[in-house]
């Protein structure tokens, strides 16, 4: 930079972060007297504290391209977690007549992303493959990480691995008390895979005392949540009867069903009977 014309970045809070959000921008040399950011010259290229490397509009948009540029790595991290294909959430009208997303029950959905972490209820999921409720999961898990709470989602496979894991580690019980205390749990495609007596009894003891705790339990899955414990290997059919109750007392359950299925076509009757 050897001009006042020579900008190192565009004078706006989004041009500044994407130019100090660059790999070691903060090696780049700063000569004394020039505004790194902008290539103005300074008036006062030095105060009481040492030299001064910005002009002060640019000072006054660093520090708010530094909330955007951590905004930004906060969407990385969740990108990091959810699969490309829930990634970009667009419930446009004109989006909802694309090919997969006609499949999609956007009633179900509109009512599934009404849910508000902080009444701190559970959600059920049920209903047809391909019908939303995975997206609608995926995109209620965004909003959720958008406000800095803390969340983890398992299948029954991944449950059951980690489980195992942790048990070999001698931290069975600080696993269960995680899974526990988190803000908010995700059980996705629940029932899907058969789990042994274990891991059956450890869904059973989270999901009942997540209950007791009022700490919000997201479920999506392809079961009537009265035909659920059939999935598991061995439960007691007590702990089923009660596992029921808690879907049905605690739980905010919504229904999606395949848009492209026909009315005349005969569907699985997804109904919750109280």
């Amino acid at each position: 930079m050897n001009s006042d014309s020579d900008k190192a970045c565009d004078v706006t809070v989004e041009g500044v972060a994407k130019y100090i959000s660059r790999p070691n921008w903060q090696a780049d040399e700063k000569t004394l007297g020039i505004c790194a950011l902008c290539g103005k010259r300074l008036s006062e290229p030095t105060d009481d504290y040492g030299p001064v490397y910005y002009c002060d509009r640019m000072r006054s948009l660093y520090d708010q391209a530094g909330q955007l540029v951590e905004l930004w790595k906060h969407q990385e991290r969740f990108n990091e977690l959810c699969p490309k294909l829930y990634r970009q959430i667009d419930s446009r009208a004109e989006a909802r007549e694309e090919s997969r997303a006609r499949r999609i029950d956007w009633k179900a959905y509109d009512k599934a992303l009404a849910w508000d972490y902080g009444q701190g209820s559970s959600l059920m999921l049920c209903g047809d493959s391909g019908a939303g409720k995975s997206t609608a999961m995926w995109h209620i898990l965004r909003k959720v990480h958008n406000l800095r709470v803390g969340w983890e989602i398992y299948s029954g496979r991944k449950l059951a691995d980690a489980y195992f894991r942790a048990c070999r580690d001698g931290a069975g019980e600080a696993f269960v008390q995680r899974l526990v205390r988190l803000p908010v749990l995700v059980f996705d495609d629940f029932g899907k895979e058969q789990i042994g007596e274990a891991v059956s009894s450890l869904i059973f003891e989270v999901i009942n005392s997540r209950c007791e705790e009022c700490l919000p339990t997201l479920i999506t899955t392809r079961f009537r949540s009265d035909s659920l414990p059939q999935r598991f290997e061995k439960i007691d059919i007590t702990k089923g009867t009660d596992l029921v109750r808690r879907f049905q007392d605690y739980f905010e359950i919504v229904v999606f069903r395949d848009q492209t299925i026909t009315s005349t076509q005969p569907k699985q009757n997804h109904e919750q009977t109280r």
